[in-house]
């Protein structure tokens, strides 16, 4: 069976494009035997792929030019050519144009739909167009997480029997085993202009994400920031992803802004818990990577996050619209640290969420089109 994935979307450093990475990293470690994978990316960003000639690469003869170029002009052409058996996209959207028996596409989530005002005004009309074709055109269609599965059908009754729950992999970075720089010393992070700390002020609570409004930051550096000195805990709250407008010191808040994975590691490492009250998420890569990390979680109520820790060890559920709830919930994951941490599995997060796992599941996918 010839299985047609693209992979343009590796361009992203985070979100579908780290998802694309451990969907191949995880084919390449798996039993192939009957499949040809052909992938179509640029020569460049497949070049950090350890593809082990798992894989035919297949490049656009133009790579300079834009992505919905190379989708809808470019690809169809090579498919054509090809004539695969399945075509894969792990980023929302089918080609106009596709002459290919069976079609897969994974929808991540539907924050086009529950909250547009957290899409960018460009990416929100083209998702809104291309969405519902996929939905109608797609055999199967992969969600991260059952949240996303009971939308998907809740949006589009006629897709329910070709709705199926993969969960994403962890990126194989946040299993590895912690050295002296996670676990000892200061947190050294990238600079920013706003800062006048350069390291990571101890003990913290933490929240990694950006500062979209469905996120609910406001919301929880306002119930911090109430705490703060109130509260007998000599900690901060310690943000990773906005722009510094959460910058409070005073407050014992402190927006570090971006910072790479190897701070974000230590971070989870040394954390007393993250946060992440969304009020709507399609997976919440953090809250993996922190469990996946010993880091226990405050998560929103009934969310797709739930899905992630079996038997919702390591975490503690709140309502994110509830003020009272976001400080309890804090004050819980503090005076509550030790029995969460040590109700964490590391080694069943780790198998659950694995990239050998993803990649079987999307060849599963692929032949269960047969006939």
């Amino acid at each position: 069976m010839r299985i047609f994935i693209n992979a343009l979307s590796l361009s992203n450093a985070y979100g579908i494009g780290r998802y694309t990475r451990t969907l191949l990293a995880g084919l390449v470690r798996i039993e192939r035997s009957g499949f040809e994978i052909c992938v179509f990316a640029r020569e460049n960003e497949f070049e950090g792929v350890d593809a082990g000639g798992a894989f035919r690469l297949i490049c656009p003869r133009m790579p300079g030019a834009n992505r919905l170029f190379l989708e809808h002009v470019e690809l169809p052409a090579v498919l054509a050519r090809l004539m695969p058996h399945v075509y894969f996209s792990p980023d929302f959207t089918l080609p106009y144009v596709l002459k290919v028996k069976h079609k897969l596409v994974t929808i991540h989530d539907l924050l086009v739909f529950s909250h547009p005002e957290s899409i960018s005004a460009r990416a929100r009309m083209l998702y809104r167009a291309f969405i519902p074709r996929s939905v109608k055109q797609a055999d199967i269609l992969l969600t991260d997480s059952r949240a996303t599965k009971s939308e998907l059908i809740e949006l589009f009754p006629f897709a329910e029997e070709k709705v199926r729950v993969l969960y994403p992999a962890l990126d194989p970075f946040f299993q590895d085993e912690p050295d002296e720089t996670d676990l000892g010393g200061p947190i050294e992070i990238a600079d920013q202009s706003w800062l006048e700390e350069k390291v990571i002020p101890e003990p913290f609570i933490l929240y990694v994400g950006s500062f979209s409004p469905r996120k609910n930051v406001k919301a929880l550096s306002a119930g911090f920031a109430e705490l703060h000195g109130k509260y007998d805990w000599p900690g901060s709250l310690v943000m990773i992803g906005g722009d510094g407008s959460m910058h409070k010191p005073d407050n014992g808040i402190f927006d570090m802004g971006f910072q790479d994975d190897s701070v974000i590691r230590q971070c989870y490492r040394r954390a007393a818990g993250l946060v992440l009250i969304s009020s709507g998420e399609g997976f919440g890569y953090p809250v993996l990577e922190a469990l996946a990390c010993g880091c226990p979680a405050l998560i929103t109520r009934s969310s797709a996050m739930s899905e992630i820790s079996p038997g919702k060890k390591g975490v503690i559920e709140i309502d994110p619209e509830d003020a009272g709830e976001i400080k309890a919930g804090i004050i819980r994951l503090i005076e509550e640290n030790e029995s969460l941490r040590s109700g964490i599995d590391t080694g069943v997060i780790v198998k659950r969420f694995s990239a050998e796992r993803l990649g079987r599941g999307l060849l599963d996918a692929a032949t269960g089109t047969q006939s």
